[in-house]
C-alpha cells in the first residue's frame, strides 16, 4: 500500500469485516489521523518562483507603457 494516510485507509479497507467487528453492519468513519505540518505541501511557497518569472515582465510591459503615455500627454 502507499505511504501515509492513504495506506492506513487502504489496509483498513482490505481488512475483513470479521476481523473489525462489524460483520454486517456498516462501519463507522473512523477519526481522521492527525497531520503533521511539516508533511503539508505548500503550493503557494512551490510556485511563487514560477509565479514571479512570468509576473515580472508583464510588470515591466505595463510599467513602461504607463510612462510612454506620460510623456505623450505632456508634450501636447
Amino acid at each position: 500500500p502507499p505511504p501515509g494516510p492513504a495506506g492506513e485507509s487502504a489496509e483498513r479497507a482490505a481488512q475483513p469485516a470479521a476481523e473489525t467487528g462489524t460483520a454486517g453492519a456498516a462501519a463507522a468513519p473512523s477519526p481522521a489521523s492527525p497531520r503533521r505540518s511539516e508533511e503539508v505541501l505548500d503550493l503557494g511557497e512551490a510556485s511563487r518562483e514560477a509565479v514571479l518569472k512570468r509576473v515580472a515582465p508583464v510588470a515591466a510591459v505595463l510599467l513602461g507603457l504607463i510612462v510612454i503615455l506620460g510623456l505623450r500627454r505632456r508634450g501636447r
